[in-house]
Order: C-alpha cells, then structure tokens, then sequence
C-alpha cells in the first residue's frame, strides 16, 4: 500500500451534510480526489450505497476505541463487509488493541490500512495538557511510537506534528487542511496549508468544508491539488 497516494493526495471528508448532497458530491469529485472520509454516515439507513461501489476509494473514520478483542471484532465487521482502504482506531486504546486491529484485518485477507488517531486536531495546548498530562507534540510522539510497534499504516496527526509520525515510517494522514485561499474559520486548532503538509512529509491530506461547500467543487479539488505540488 506504500504507492496508494502515488497519484492524488486529496481526501474529501463528507461529514455533517445531506445523503443527497454526499452522492452529488462523490459523482462530481471522484475523479479529481484520491477519495473519501465517512464518519457520522456510517450510521446513515443508505450507507451501502456508497461502501459498495467499486469505483470508490474511501477511508471508515470510525476511530475505534475498546478492549482489544472488542476492537478486532469491530474491525472483522467492517473489513468483512466493506473491505475499506483505510480505517480508522484511537491511538490511546493502546498497544494490544492496535495489534489487534491490525491482526483483524490479515485474519479476513483484507486490503485495509490501520490508522491510528493520535492527538484530535481541535485540541489545542492547554487542552492536551489537561487530558493527557503533555503538549500535542509530546503526546503524538508516544502515540506513534507504540503504533509503529503495532504494525499499523499510518496515523492520524495535524500537520504540525507530520515529522514525528513519518520519521517512525508511518503514513501521517494529515486533517486540518486549509488551502490559501480559503479563510473560513471553523473548529481546528492545529492547521496547515496543502503546501506546508506535504512539504513536511504528508502521506495524504484531508479536506471537508473548503472543497464540499465551494460553489464549484471540482475547481476547489484541483486548486488544493495544485497546492499539493512541490
């Protein structure tokens, strides 16, 4: 899976909207993305519809977190079913039940790439400190040591923290993405541009609202991409 991103970097997260606006904007963007994030539509009646297609790269963001054999069996499901490229398991649910997530998915013969979600991009300094005891920068540098040694894929990291996941050879899958020319503000705290990621070594970026709510998506996908060219 070392070449999966060879082509495009760009991943769409399709969260908080209408299941109508999700298909419209995975007809419009599929060819101009690597692919998609799902996270509140995996509980969506219609979710088959687009965990089925064939003609999808997309990527279960459904950060699991348990004891470790509860986790391998979430993992058999959804590889069983949906045989996804990339899932999503926290970090701090520790070395076993990373291990376990990713034996899950050999036992099934699955193609699935385990990643594991270290610190959460909307907290910031002081919040870190208090739930973790340590800064982001500290506390992703543990997580990725213990995921390395679990075998995962990659992680999941702001793009501040990029060196600290590359340099243990994992993916960083890099949220937090805001391209120059969008300026909205929203929920991130630890954000980078397309340019900054990946020249720090981004694997993949993930970008929801500056591409999903553009009046013209696809130009919004090749500007991001244009900015992931160094």
């Amino acid at each position: 899976m070392s070449d999966l991103f060879s082509e495009n970097k760009i991943i769409v997260a399709l969260d908080g909207m209408g299941f109508e606006k999700v298909l419209d904007c995975v007809d419009v963007l599929k060819n101009h993305v690597w692919g998609f994030k799902f996270n509140d539509l995996l509980y969506h009646p219609r979710i088959n519809e687009l965990l089925t297609r064939s003609d999808l790269n997309f990527f279960i963001d459904a950060k699991l977190h348990d004891i470790p054999n509860t986790v391998k069996n979430q993992v058999k499901r959804l590889v069983a079913e949906y045989n996804p490229a990339l899932l999503t398991v926290h970090a701090s649910g520790g070395p076993k039940m990373l291990e376990a997530a990713v034996k899950a998915v050999s036992e099934e013969g699955g193609r699935t790439g385990i990643l594991a979600v270290t610190v959460l991009t909307s907290i910031d300094d002081e919040t870190s400190k208090n739930i973790y005891g340590a800064y982001p920068a500290e506390k992703v540098a543990e997580f990725a040591k213990i995921s390395a040694d679990a075998g995962v894929f990659g992680c999941i990291c702001s793009p501040h923290e990029i060196k600290l996941v590359s340099q243990h050879k994992l993916h960083p899958i890099v949220p937090g993405i805001r391209p120059v020319w969008f300026a909205q503000a929203d929920d991130q705290s630890r954000i980078a541009t397309p340019e900054r990621a990946i020249k720090d070594g981004a694997s993949a970026i993930v970008v929801g609202r500056a591409i999903t709510k553009a009046e013209n998506m696809v130009e919004a996908a090749i500007r991001t991409a244009d900015e992931c060219k160094i």
